[in-house]
Order: structure tokens, then sequence, then C-alpha cells
């Protein structure tokens, strides 16, 4: 055998050699007892129709070459939203201002109702509008008006000129004028929307308002019940005929109506979950995660739509054992 010959096969080996070691080094390396599909762990991209199944109530699977596994966690009772947001502020900022706009809207409506007669109105929009007029107090400290200037158009109205005489026709409105700023703000969330293909948080916001207006409008005993919770816990008010202060409510703890928001934000549906990434070594549900591992909280897989999987308690932080 030649020199040549000897150093082709030297090289070849060579090559075949680090080529192996590049594709041992880039295959998946899991993170130690959270469950996975066997199959993906031997390739360099997973296997794409294992993100469709959950074999546990936490998973990992392996998308990027190099890169760290990805946590899928499915159950329901992890907050998503938790210590995202101080008691501090929602209480003494955000509470107060979603009070006052749900006033505007409930007075927005009571106009409607008495302009309309028996004909139906739609309420998406209005809806959409109280939430950003919450959202727009609560990050801006002043109110956008946005409701307050069509109860200030409907309430210079007699009657409606526009109305069919058949009772099923929804009953057409009058716009009030728009701040400037909220249209530009409204046109900048319109185009990040379609630019990214999904909502974002301020529009998730008030599809959760809408579907929570359907599902008490559908759900007739459910709605009673809350309602005669709610006089009970806040009887001087009821009898009154008042409405209870922001401060009311978040110093109260009414199951009945936090079971009811549950149920809302779970049949929803508006958003696929939360993204969080570790910033340090820390555990989740007695799982291992280290830092700078990606972690996917889902809320549409099991424990929501469908029975969820047997987690033991003491897998929990004891603030969410048995919730």
């Amino acid at each position: 055998m030649g020199h040549e010959m000897l150093v082709v096969l030297n090289l070849a080996l060579a090559s075949s050699l680090l080529l192996h070691i590049a594709y041992r080094t880039a295959l998946p390396r899991p993170i130690p007892g959270i469950a996975y599909h066997k199959s993906s762990a031997n390739s360099l991209f997973g296997v794409i129709s294992t993100m469709l199944r959950n074999i546990s109530s936490t998973n990992e699977l392996f998308i990027r070459p190099f890169g760290r596994p990805m946590i899928f966690i499915a159950d329901w009772r992890r907050r998503l939203l938790a210590n995202t947001m101080s008691p501090a502020f929602l209480n003494q900022v955000a509470a107060p201002r979603i009070h006052d706009a749900a006033l505007d809207l409930i007075e927005l409506w009571q106009l409607k109702i008495k302009l309309a007669g028996n004909h139906p109105f739609p309420a998406p929009s209005d809806i959409h509008h109280m939430t950003l007029d919450a959202i727009w107090a609560a990050t801006f400290g002043t109110s956008s008006g946005t409701t307050k200037s069509q109860v200030a158009l409907l309430s210079s109205l007699a009657k409606l000129e526009s109305l069919s005489p058949d009772d099923n026709i929804p009953a057409a409105f009058p716009k009030g004028p728009t701040p400037p700023a909220v249209n530009a703000i409204a046109t900048m969330t319109d185009s990040l929307d379609n630019a990214i293909g999904s909502p974002l948080p301020r529009k998730k916001e008030g599809q959760r308002m809408s579907w929570g207006v359907k599902y008490l409008s559908d759900s007739a005993p459910v709605q009673q019940k809350l309602r005669v919770v709610l006089r009970a816990e806040f009887f001087d008010a009821a009898a009154a005929r008042t409405t209870p202060s922001a401060g009311d409510y978040v110093k109260r703890e009414i199951s009945t109506l936090d079971a009811v928001m549950e149920e809302i934000l779970r049949c929803s549906l508006t958003s696929h979950g939360a993204i969080r990434n570790a910033k340090v070594d820390t555990g989740v549900l007695g799982y291992r995660i280290p830092a700078g591992t990606d972690v996917y909280m889902l809320s549409n897989g099991p424990s929501f739509m469908s029975p969820g999987f047997r987690i033991e308690e003491s897998r929990r932080r004891p603030e969410l054992s048995g919730y």
C-alpha cells in the first residue's frame, strides 16, 4: 500500500471519528429524572411527532442540536402568572383601576339597555375598551377615557333613530371619539398581532373577559350561585344597593368567585401557555432544572381540557398542595 493511500485512509478515519464525536456531542442530553420519548434522544432534531404527545405531567423535548432540552409542564395547578406582579401593585394600583373601568362598563351597558329596549347589542368591543381602560390606567396612571367617551355620547341621546321593528335585529349605536394616543396603541398592537400570529396580552385579557360573559350567560345556575354568594359576602352593600369597593374585594377570600374565575381561565384557551427561562438552578415538581433551561407551562394540555397525570402531592410546594 502506497504512502498516499495510507494518508487518504488516515484522513478518512480521522474525519469519520470527528464526525462521530460531533454527532454524539450534538445528540440530546436528557435532564435526569424527567420523562422523554426514548426514540427522540437518538435524533439530532428529536422526533417532531413526539411534540404532540405528553407522556407525563413534566416532559422534555429535544428540538435544537447542541441545545438544552426544553421542559413542558401540563398541570393546571401551576399558577402561570404567580409572582409576576407584586401583591402591593395588584391591590393598590391594578385593582382600583380595574374596578373603575368595570363601573364605567356597567354604566355604558345600562345606557345601552335603556336605548336598545328589547333589542340585543354586541358586547365584545365594549369589553375590549374596558380592558384597555384598565390596563392603560394601571400602566400610565391616567384614564384613557375610551368607555367614558361612549358614555358621554349615549347620555346625550333620548332614543335611537335606527332601531329596527324586528326585536331580533341588534341595536346599532353611534361611536364616541377615541383619544389619538389610544388609536396609535391599537394600530401598533394590531400590527404586532399580525406579525407574530398571536394576540398580545392586552387583547388576551379582553378575550378572557368576553369568554367569561359568555360562560356565565350560558350557565345560569352557576351565575345564580355566584350572585347569592357575593350578596351574602357583601350583605351591607347589597342591602344599600351600592357597589363594593376594590378594597372590599381584595380583603376577602371568596372561594366560589375564585373557582369561577379559574374555570373561565381554564376553558377560554386564549393562550397556549407561559414560557420561563431558569436563571439559576431550580426545581419544578421535584425535578432538578438547570440554569438556562426553557420551561413551557402549557395551558391547553392534560389537566386543562382532559384528565391530568397523577402527581404526588409531596412534589408540590406546600402552598399548592391540595390546590
